[in-house]
């Protein structure tokens, strides 16, 4: 993929390679959007053993403390990966039905990013790098038995980074996010705690992975998510 064809609408995707009996669904959201607490909501509704799998690296005090909140929260029975850069090693097609919450795809990205970019890649050919790795991620996830939920931030809608590698990300980490609901089975977009189902809500038909525009307009009500009903709270 180039940058013209992405900016010409015409992003590549993976195929859709599904295996029998499995389910990907993205969530998305800006930061304290209530995307972590979602995706774990959809695992705990499931009846499939959970491992959650961190992307992220301690690389400070700050990102150490944001680790060690999502340990605390998380139920100590769920099994634990940190995989920063191979997660389609995580996947098996041959493996039992398992519930997966990857958190989250756009550590993952900064993190191929900046190995790449330490490689000596830039430009056109950095950003196909990265999306390489995007692309053999979700591959792997779409194969993978149960569920696998996949975590990422919509970073489209704050201010334009001032500096080139920063704006390098935020396109890649959009491009991404399109690769990823076009085969996800659902979408999910977090918004101060209220998770939307993006693919039963859809203003446009004919946009990749989506089933098209709904007879009745209006936003339907995504069941066992907190805050998807009124009164429902999302804390």
């Amino acid at each position: 993929m180039n940058r013209a064809d992405t900016e010409a609408g015409r992003v590549t995707h993976p195929g859709p390679d599904t295996a029998p009996g499995n389910r990907l669904v993205l969530v998305l959201g800006g930061a304290r959007s209530g995307k972590s607490r979602t995706a774990e909501q959809l695992a705990l509704a499931g009846a499939w053993p959970v491992t959650y799998v961190a992307t992220a690296v301690a690389g400070d005090e700050e990102m150490a403390a944001r680790i060690a909140h999502h340990k605390q929260r998380r139920p100590a029975e769920w099994r634990l990966i940190e995989e920063p850069y191979n997660l389609p090693a995580v996947f098996s097609p041959s493996s039992p039905p398992t519930t997966f919450i990857v958190d989250c795809l756009t550590i993952y990205i900064s993190n191929w990013l900046l190995r790449l970019e330490e490689a000596g890649l830039s430009g056109t050919r950095l950003e196909e790098g990265v999306l390489q790795q995007v692309d053999m991620l979700l591959q792997a996830a779409r194969r993978q038995p149960g569920l696998v939920v996949l975590v990422s931030n919509e970073l489209g809608q704050g201010v334009v980074p001032p500096y080139p590698l920063g704006r390098i990300f935020r396109d890649i980490a959009g491009w991404a996010n399109q690769k990823a609901a076009a085969i996800a089975d659902e979408v999910y977009y977090c918004l101060a705690g209220i998770a939307i189902d993006l693919k039963q809500w859809q203003a446009f038909p004919g946009t990749p992975g989506t089933p098209g525009t709904p007879d009745t307009p209006g936003i339907p009500g995504t069941p066992g998510i907190p805050g998807s009903r009124p009164g429902s709270g999302n804390k």
